[in-house]
């Protein structure tokens, strides 16, 4: 009888038209933010994309199904990736892939070998990857609604490749070990891999805009030539800085390329 009830009931609110229907509420969507930059000099118009680890025979891999469609990183490198369905504590791999769209700045001071056509990839300079590029990073922890900052360089790179290696493969531990370990054999502050990377190649473009901002200064008037000097100073301060940044990008990039080849090997 009760359930006949019911019946009528509901019969007689979705009688003739929608007006006076009533909706059912609806559970909030379950999602999650990555975002974060994609640099080995900067990536363009790179395909990210997020996977879950997951537990095979004992060993924690990485899933071949992503969470979610990939995006693209802006000019900056800069990417935001929604992940959908529920996350408990979970370890996601994040990876950017090329196609044809996909460029990358170079960053080493004495260029990137040549383009397809043979001329040379000068620092500073857009260039084509290859469509079998791949740059992976990581995040642990993550809980269902959490945003969070999920950055891919070289060594975040390393870091994956080295936890994938070992015993039991992507365990939070076999991760941290990992770190550490690419962390001192760069004789960085522990932490810093999980920081954004730096764009070395801006720091011409800073030089630029004070070296601007000198002339003018100084063909303002007489006025202005305190400014003119500061400026210049400004401009000096930040030259030696970028030589500093080239000399100690051309000192360790060799090293770097060394490992980060090495960790891409199957």
């Amino acid at each position: 009888m009760a359930v006949a009830t019911a019946s009528l009931l509901l019969a007689g609110c979705s009688g003739g038209g929608t007006e006076g229907q009533s909706s059912l509420p609806t559970s909030p969507r379950a999602e999650s933010t990555l975002s974060g930059s994609a640099i080995k000099g900067v990536i363009r118009n790179g395909l990210v994309a997020a996977y879950p680890v997951e537990n095979v025979n004992g060993v924690l891999e990485r899933s071949a199904t992503a969470l979610s469609s990939s995006v693209r990183t802006n000019a900056s490198g800069a990417y935001s990736l929604t992940v959908d369905g529920e996350l408990n504590n979970q370890t996601l791999i994040v990876e950017v892939t090329a196609d044809s769209q996909t460029q990358m700045m170079c960053d080493a001071t004495d260029g990137c070998g040549d383009d397809s056509d043979s001329n040379p990839i000068l620092f500073g300079q857009w260039f084509d990857l290859n469509e079998d590029f791949s740059l992976t990073g990581l995040v642990t922890g993550v809980d269902t609604g959490e945003s969070v900052n999920a950055h891919l360089s070289p060594l975040t790179h390393m870091v994956v490749a080295r936890a994938s290696a070992a015993l039991e493969g992507l365990s939070t531990e076999n991760i941290s070990a990992a770190m550490q370990y690419v962390e001192s054999q760069f004789d960085l502050d522990a932490g810093s891999i999980t920081l954004a990377p730096a764009d070395i190649t801006s720091l011409q473009s800073q030089i630029d805009a004070l070296n601007s901002s000198i002339s003018t200064a100084s063909s303002d008037s007489a006025k202005a030539l305190s400014a003119a000097a500061s400026a210049e100073a400004k401009a000096s301060a930040a030259e030696a800085a970028a030589n500093r940044a080239a000399q100690y990008a051309q000192d360790t990039n060799s090293k770097l390329d060394r490992m980060f080849k090495k960790s891409m090997m199957k």
